[in-house]
């Protein structure tokens, strides 16, 4: 089964002009995220402290991920959809000196945040849904050994998903650690085909609930 995922919008004037097909771009998401997240971005442990706190769950795979690629000598690192780069970090942190960890997002106020917060790693603004890979490596200087999805590649309809693994494959990176987010278990399922009911204004007037907003 699959089901289209949505960014919440919580600022409607922000968003006025979009549609419910449309995809939030890059102003856009970096205008909501200082809105709503700047106080997080004080310092580097602010950062590091609220960022954990709201996902812990992905640190098994940053876990997973540190030793597969100490392992394996994987010395340049691609990760796509970062974020606001503190697993990119805690990776660097945790890997060889010599390795070089470039940690890419489409937004803007992320990566500018990341440049000042966070050391030793590479933030570069970068929409993987519509960049060039080859041009990335080429405008680093660095040929990319692996590239990682710490749960960012569900946002991508399926067309998008396969042009963006063509563009990793040209680019020579022959490794790809996908972290996927969008897996729905069967609980999940049900819930999501109910969500419709749920939201039925009839409904929860008829079982005393209040209105869904």
């Amino acid at each position: 089964m699959k089901r289209k995922i949505y960014v919440e919008a919580h600022e409607a004037d922000a968003l006025k002009d979009a549609t419910e097909e449309s995809q939030i771009t890059s102003r856009e998401h970096a205008f909501l995220t200082e809105r709503k997240y700047s106080d997080n971005f004080k310092s580097k442990d602010a950062l590091i402290r609220w960022y954990l706190s709201e996902n812990e769950r992905k640190l098994p795979a940053l876990e997973f991920f540190t030793e597969h690629v100490k392992a394996n000598r994987l010395t340049n690192i691609l990760s796509l959809g970062a974020g606001a780069c503190v697993l990119e970090y805690l990776l660097k942190s945790a890997i060889p000196a010599e390795f070089k960890v470039v940690a890419t997002d489409f937004d803007s106020y992320f990566i500018e945040k990341a440049k000042l917060l966070l050391p030793d790693i590479i933030p570069v603004e970068f929409d993987f849904s519509k960049g060039n890979i080859a041009h990335l490596q080429t405008s680093l200087q660095v040929c990319f050994d692996i590239a990682v999805f710490f749960g960012s590649s569900y946002v991508m309809d399926d067309p998008q998903f396969v042009n963006l693994f063509k563009n990793l494959k040209g680019a020579g990176i022959k490794q790809i650690v996908d972290f996927q987010a969008g897996y729905m278990d069967l609980r999940e399922v049900i819930s999501s085909a109910m969500s419709p009911v749920k939201r039925s204004s009839a409904l929860r007037r008829l079982f005393g609930k209040p209105r869904y907003v």
